[in-house]
């Protein structure tokens, strides 16, 4: 089964002995997917939705820690 690029280089990050390395790779993949992210999607209704979607996260996340 093949796996793509990014998956696979998290997959390698999770195994490694250090429980550190793997964190760095995994939020290094997340911060490279969010700062590419505004670049791929142009017009502005899309960085409107990407922006309307961070704030529901931001929203649910908060709510989570009142729980």
């Amino acid at each position: 089964m093949n796996a793509s690029p990014p998956i696979a280089v998290a997959r390698q990050a999770v195994q490694a002995r250090s429980p550190l390395t793997a964190r760095v790779v995994i939020w290094g993949l997340f911060t490279l997917v969010m700062l590419v992210a505004p670049l791929v999607f142009t017009s502005n209704l899309d960085r409107s939705i990407l922006s309307q979607i961070g704030i529901a996260i931001v929203a649910c996340l908060s709510y989570n820690i009142l729980l």
